[in-house]
């Protein structure tokens, strides 16, 4: 998957050019710090097309990645068809599954096809991920893991999430992640 940022996005919060060593390094640590942020926070950040089984609770499904586009196919766990009810947001009306007799609430899974997520990475994303990859271009390979250091009377420390690099998420970086996380877990059964 494509890094949720691009090299001139780093640049711009750098404030200056980068060297050609440099620009090497910035596209790894640009995946790196995408792909931590898509394992935190659970979402792709793109628009994906997927099949997921879902629990059925009370003749309602709730889709679990956001913003939901649009809704494909609904099947039960035999590969029927499910009428159902979506008009945006998240929630599917299985009406139908009422009365259905090997229905009973909270037991049952349908398996569902939408489309889901953002066409532009949003601006705060966009921001943590170039902030982590920031971070992890200044601090030299050498340093990686040193959270202080004494020289005669001078002393300087950071945290140990900033000396950790591309794979470091400040407190204040997970606050802005944490509004993006996904709130359910799937089981994924086909798609791309």
């Amino acid at each position: 998957m494509a890094a949720l940022a691009t090299v001139a996005d780093l640049e711009d919060r750098l404030g200056r050019s980068l060297t050609d060593v440099e620009t090497t390094q910035a596209v790894a640590l640009l995946d790196d710090a995408s792909a931590t942020v898509r394992v935190y926070t659970g979402r792709p950040f793109a628009r994906v097309t997927e099949t997921v089984r879902l629990p059925v609770v009370n003749g309602y499904v709730n889709l679990p990645q956001r913003p939901v586009v649009s809704v494909t196919s609904v099947v039960d766990v035999y590969g029927a068809v499910v009428t159902h009810e979506w008009f945006a947001g998240s929630h599917l009306n299985l009406a139908s599954l009422t009365s259905e007799s090997w229905w009973s609430p909270g037991s049952s899974y349908v398996d569902v096809t939408y489309t889901h997520g953002d066409l532009a990475v949003p601006a705060a994303i966009l921001g943590v991920v170039c902030g982590i990859a920031k971070r992890a271009l200044e601090v030299p390979a050498a340093s990686s893991g040193l959270t202080g250091e004494t020289i005669g009377g001078y002393s300087y420390s950071i945290g140990p999430v900033a000396a950790s690099g591309g794979a470091g998420v400040l407190n204040a970086e997970k606050a802005i992640l944490d509004r993006y996380r996904r709130v359910a877990g799937v089981v994924r059964t086909g798609g791309r």
